[in-house]
């Protein structure tokens, strides 16, 4: 009997020639050795197939879909037929760095609480160039807390994950395309999972005008709000409609840093009103996934560090009721201990009163 195993690496594919043999060699390529390498081929019309018949380890088996599905289909075709205990991705644009295979199954042998991992990774463009490395929240209190602004938690091509608590909670939610990565994590944290990110760069991920993120990017984004929505559901449950939204638009704009937000900003009273909806969610995420005395104080300095730099951002505005959110975040985590030059300056300035220009 041919022994099961331990890893399935996974990738779904769709007319991929371009990036598609450095991608493979570089799963081929691997540290860690025990894995099956299973492709789906979405009904590829370009070269891909030939490529990929051209390799000859054993390890490669191929599913190909006889017309186009979607990623986020092909997957859950490649769970159902995954014969290992551990799901790694990866995407064909993208690659591994020779250990992570390696680094991450040791993470998990190690961290039984945990039913993902992912990593940091390394932005590069379409020639393989450098353009940035991406750190990304690393405790699963982190995860939860950035989640709450819609922020950037993970990197798809650098999960790994057990099989079986994917399985649980119904594979990749194929309603979520384009967005399928932020759901699985967001699902899997609701049903009470852990997610980590090691912070290591073990990936590289490629940005190029056919990246599905780049030429999908509006249904990404608008399934990707839903997806937070429901999320966010969870701990204000209790909210009118009205505060839901006030509180929803400002933790959109706290993600992206919208100067525009302070162009006609809430009324000092209605800015209150919101940042103690902010403290009531997050009790409410504190008290459904259980934290401790730790997990709530990463929680907590996470979520109030954003909104810091929210505030700061609008202090030199004239007349800004940024000042309101700026001293609620310094009362509840005290940053300008730790970060004086950024923080003391703007928090004098402001209380001590300003000249109008």
């Amino acid at each position: 009997m041919i022994p099961m195993p331990k890893m399935t690496v996974l990738m779904a594919v769709y007319n991929g020639e371009r990036y598609l043999k450095e991608c493979m060699d570089s799963v081929i390529s691997q540290t860690f050795k025990d894995f099956e390498f299973l492709i789906i081929d979405d009904g590829s019309t370009d070269s891909t197939s030939s490529i990929i018949r051209s390799y000859s380890d054993n390890r490669i088996r191929v599913i190909r879909n006889a017309v186009n599905l979607s990623q986020v289909a092909s997957l859950n075709i490649g769970l159902d037929h995954a014969q290992g205990e551990y799901i790694a991705r990866i995407d064909a644009d993208d690659a591994m760095l020779p250990d992570r295979l390696k680094i991450q199954i040791d993470f998990l042998k190690k961290r039984k609480d945990l039913a993902l991992c992912g990593s940091y990774g390394e932005a590069i463009d379409e020639r393989g160039g450098h353009i940035a490395n991406t750190k990304l929240p690393v405790r699963n209190e982190e995860i939860a807390a950035t989640a709450l602004f819609g922020g950037f938690v993970t990197i798809h091509s650098a999960f790994m994950f057990r099989k079986k608590s994917v399985a649980d909670i119904g594979k990749y939610n194929e309603v979520f395309s384009f967005a399928e990565d932020y759901k699985l994590v967001m699902d899997l944290l609701l049903s009470g999972y852990r997610v980590n990110n090691i912070p290591k760069v073990l990936v590289r991920y490629r940005f190029h005008d056919d990246r599905i993120g780049i030429r999908d990017s509006k249904p990404q984004i608008a399934r990707a709000v839903v997806a937070l929505r429901d999320f966010l559901q969870m701990f204000t449950g209790s909210f009118s409609k009205e505060d839901k939204d006030l509180l929803f638009n400002l933790l959109m704009n706290a993600e992206s840093l919208k100067k525009s937000y302070w162009d006609k900003p809430p009324a000092r009273d209605e800015l209150k009103r919101i940042l103690g909806l902010s403290g009531q969610m997050l009790s409410g995420m504190s008290a459904y996934f259980k934290f401790g005395v730790k997990e709530r104080y990463f929680a907590y300095r996470v979520f109030y560090n954003r909104l810091l730099n929210f505030a700061y951002q609008a202090l030199f505005i004239e007349k800004s009721s940024s000042v309101e959110l700026y001293k609620q975040c310094l009362k509840n985590f005290l940053f300008i201990m730790n970060r004086p030059k950024l923080y003391a300056y703007p928090a004098a300035f402001s209380f001590c009163g300003r000249k109008n220009r």
